[in-house]
């Protein structure tokens, strides 16, 4: 009652601006106040009762077909956030250790989070030192620490403890006026580029969408979009009409960087963020997913 009392006595916009995620949680690559919490009494209605990764082992989804990927350049997605701090970017290089996941800086020295944090600046920023002229470098980062990684563990899990098939797709079709969330998140800022989240453009109507010509790129790629998701949801198999005859086959651990590229045509190439993948994984050997 003590508490009700007190909000109710806090002015409307002090409740809408106050944030529980401090700077530390920001440093540690926390986004979002409230998420799934492992619960600390497992009973019947607990959902999850152990962290996520030890969860995959033996997830009830390992016995369903799976569609998994993303889009070219989810770290569009921290736009507003990383250039809304200019000065973080340019004190980077003083905590360079806040570019390495949490999860990594917990199993590992000082001195390997610092080689780990040189190579990300190597790969990412060149021979340039992280600064505020470089805002899409630290968005093509994030696009691989937020997004990108966490899928890739998602699909060797799936090749390891899944018995049904797991399709692997990127999304790149880059519409100069039909990728919303690349509006909504960067404006007028940045023109080109598939942010997280654009692909659903493709599959349910926008609140800005409009009559397409049946002849432009956009409508061919709601087509395809479209006809792949309904043939998925009927069949277990994403192969159909509108994507040709591609034969689009399951991901294996022997071909695991295959995927499906939905841009203005669809291909079967090898997953252009393959290679940077591969430094985040190295910083995982003391703490693998499987």
């Amino acid at each position: 009652a003590k508490v009700l009392e007190y909000l109710l006595g806090v002015p409307a916009t002090d409740l809408v601006n106050h944030s529980l995620i401090l700077p530390e949680h920001q440093r540690n690559g926390l986004l979002f106040a409230f998420g799934p919490t492992v619960e600390p009494y497992v009973g019947e209605d607990c959902v999850v009762p152990k962290p996520p990764v030890e969860m995959a082992r033996d997830a009830w989804s390992n016995d369903l077909p799976v569609m998994l990927g993303g889009t070219s350049f989810e770290g569009l997605f921290m736009y507003p956030a990383v250039s809304a701090n200019p000065k973080a970017l340019d004190d980077l290089s003083k905590d360079p250790l806040s570019l390495v996941p949490v999860e990594v800086r917990e199993v590992s020295s000082e001195k390997e989070s610092l080689e780990y944090s040189q190579r990300l600046i190597k790969a990412y920023f060149g021979d340039s030192p992280p600064s505020s002229a470089l805002v899409m470098n630290m968005l093509d980062l994030h696009s691989y620490k937020t997004y990108w990684h966490g899928y890739n563990r998602t699909l060797n899990a799936r090749l390891t403890y899944a018995k049904a098939p797991t399709y692997y797709y990127r999304f790149d079709f880059d519409s100069p006026n039909f990728n919303f969330y690349r509006t909504k998140f960067c404006g007028d800022k940045v023109k080109t580029g598939v942010a997280h989240a654009d692909d659903l453009s493709y599959l349910f109507r926008n609140v800005g969408s409009w009559k397409l010509e049946k002849t432009s790129a956009e409508y061919r790629t709601i087509e395809r979009m479209i006809g792949i998701w309904t043939a998925f949801a009927a069949t277990s198999d994403p192969n159909c009409p509108e994507i040709g005859n591609l034969d689009w086959r399951p991901s294996t651990k022997d071909d695991s960087k295959r995927v499906l590229n939905i841009s203005s045509d669809v291909s079967i190439i090898d997953l252009p963020e393959y290679e940077k993948i591969q430094i985040w994984d190295s910083f995982y050997t003391r703490n693998p997913l499987i």
